[in-house]
């Protein structure tokens, strides 16, 4: 075997990996720290199996959504201490306390964010939070299949790419496995990410701890940003998107990986059993009760198995029906994937020679065009609460054309 699917399309599942029953399979970076499949030839038998647990050679099933809905935690603390509503902690708190156990991603490392096993409650705290990088699987789904072939319980959490590579590779439908995708932007490499953690606290610092990319205050705004902690919990570096270029540069889409820009499963149909994304009512058409102040979640019920994960929260969350078409208006990635920022190529240029230190020019003019973007669009909103506003302006341009 020398390509499994054409590199350009991989997602960096890692199903290929754990099912190579050789160990011919290693992921390995290339130019910009993208990871992709390599092929040992001298170790290869030529089985084909990575093929077949390829999501790209072999596409799984895309489920259309029976409910949507919106919800968040009760607990206060649970909410607040989450992206957006709580509701992946909830479901992976209630399948621990049925001795079952959760694989979810974790930014405690900042250099090596990556999916973990989690058997207890306490340690749950490390999946929390959205992390804007490829988090990496490594062997971890041949120990989710252990587990389940065990009797126990499994819980996976992850963007539906992941969620696709874990289905391909068990190869069957276990009835204990229960899944959970997110609605996914897109994975920039964590060589950008470490480039940037370099940038931003120095090449000399050696206590780096965990990394987040929101944070939440005490009324319950949410600051997306750069936030890095060291190893005893102490933020050493805090910037929201106005201020940082990392998360910038994530939110306009210039350094994912090259399949996330057309994406598959960037769509209304979706591979796991829920699926959750932020729900951010800024219209205020909620009738939940206050608070819903940190965060709501958007929530896809998508089968017997979601509607059972439902049934266990329900005591613990507060919910109200909502619909695609409205959750398809607060998010586009239920539409389409990102697009691509018309200076990727440059950046890529730059960052191969001189690293993510090296793009702070291209950076900070992106920077300084959507400040200005911000304040055109605050002052439109503005104008157009002057009373008979927007019909003058109307007839202005009418007049014009």
């Amino acid at each position: 075997m020398t390509e499994i699917c054409p590199l350009n399309d991989c997602t960096g599942c890692y199903a290929c990996l754990n099912i190579c029953p050789r160990g011919a399979i290693t992921m390995q970076e290339n130019e910009h720290g993208v990871l992709y499949p390599d092929i040992q030839q001298e170790a290869c038998i030529d089985c084909g199996l990575c093929q077949k647990v390829c999501p790209m050679c072999h596409s799984v099933e895309l489920l259309p959504p029976r409910e949507c809905i919106v919800a968040y935690a009760k607990s206060p603390a649970e909410q607040q201490t989450a992206a957006s509503g709580g509701l992946a902690s909830v479901v992976s708190r209630a399948i621990i306390r049925r001795g079952g156990v959760v694989y979810g991603s974790s930014a405690a490392n900042a250099f090596d964010v990556k999916h973990i096993m989690v058997t207890e409650e306490e340690h749950l705290p490390m999946l929390k939070g959205s992390k804007y990088v490829h988090s990496k699987m490594g062997t971890l789904l041949r120990s989710l299949q252990y587990d389940l072939k065990s009797g126990r319980d499994v819980l996976f959490v992850g963007t539906p790419c992941q969620v696709a590579g874990a289905r391909n590779f068990l190869r069957r439908d276990y009835p204990n496995f229960y899944t959970i995708d997110l609605v996914c932007h897109g994975v920039p490499p964590q060589k950008v990410l470490n480039g940037a953690i370099r940038y931003a606290v120095g090449d000399e610092r050696n206590d780096i701890g965990s990394i987040a990319f929101r944070k939440k205050d005490e009324r319950g705004r949410v600051a997306y940003g750069l936030y890095i902690k060291d190893v005893h919990g102490n933020e050493i570096y805090g910037k929201d998107i106005s201020r940082d270029l990392y998360s910038l540069g994530f939110m306009k889409a210039l350094f994912y990986r090259p399949n996330c820009y057309r994406c598959s499963y960037a769509q209304p149909n979706r591979v796991g059993d829920l699926t959750l994304g932020d729900y951010w009512d800024r219209e205020n058409t909620s009738e939940l009760p206050k608070e819903r102040r940190f965060g709501m979640s958007m929530v896809m019920v998508n089968s017997d198995k979601g509607q059972k994960l439902m049934e266990l929260i329900s005591q613990n969350i507060m919910t109200e029906n909502n619909s695609m078409e409205n959750f398809k208006r607060h998010n586009a990635q239920l539409v389409h994937p990102m697009k691509e920022h018309p200076m990727a190529d440059q950046f890529w240029t730059i960052f191969k020679a001189q690293g993510f230190a090296g793009t702070e020019p291209l950076m900070r003019s992106i920077m300084r065009k959507m400040r200005c973007q911000t304040l055109i669009a605050k002052a439109s909103r503005l104008i157009y609460k002057i009373p008979l506003a927007e019909r003058i302006i109307k007839k202005i341009l009418r007049r014009k054309s």
